[in-house]
């Protein structure tokens, strides 16, 4: 959990500090599928096109990146971080990335024109801790999901009330959030 922590504040950093530049963008696509073959895709791919097809924001669909990464497993998102860092320290300012749970994201935060977009929302892992008082649920999930997996063990956790946005960026404050909501931990 602190590795996922650590890899999250990452990602808000660079993205907080990085600056779009187009061309450098595709060279960063295909340095990262050196180290990730057959996880970075482009255009007219079909998992290229399957990313793109739902966003909870429609204008979201409207900007293309130069790439996706779909990841399987943190220790991908590990190779994709230390290659971004690597990136911005060789060319600072000129590391332009979006990460995508569900796709919730607004203006360029789930979804980076000309930039190398992370899709995280094949992880939709639901499973509940052995004492019944914690679940897990993985980014990539939505809300609608969640609910769902807990309904059937007589559970539920207090989330978003848009059941189709993802639980990932959810969490990290990708929608307003309801100032009433005094039982959700994401308040």
């Amino acid at each position: 959990m602190r590795y996922t922590l650590s890899l999250v504040i990452v990602f808000v950093t660079l993205l907080i500090s990085c600056m779009r530049s187009h061309s450098s963008q595709s060279l960063q696509c295909r340095a990262i599928s050196l180290s990730l073959p057959n996880k970075v895709f482009y255009q007219n791919h079909t998992k290229f096109e399957a990313s793109m097809a739902y966003y909870w924001a429609a204008q979201e669909t409207e900007n293309i990146p130069s790439c996706i990464l779909i990841p399987e497993d943190t220790s991908d998102l590990k190779k994709v971080m230390q290659s971004i860092v690597t990136w911005d320290y060789a060319d600072p300012g000129n590391c332009y990335f979006a990460v995508r749970s569900g796709g919730l994201g607004q203006s360029h935060n789930s979804n980076q024109p000309n930039g190398v977009n992370i899709d995280l929302s094949g992880w939709k892992s639901v499973s509940i801790t052995e004492d019944r008082k914690t679940a897990r649920i993985g980014p990539g999930a939505t809300w609608t999901e969640a609910y769902k997996t807990l309904d059937t063990l007589g559970l539920t956790v207090a989330g978003a009330r848009a059941g189709a946005v993802g639980t990932g960026g959810y969490s990290l404050g990708g929608e307003l959030l309801d100032p009433s909501c005094c039982h959700n931990p994401e308040c």
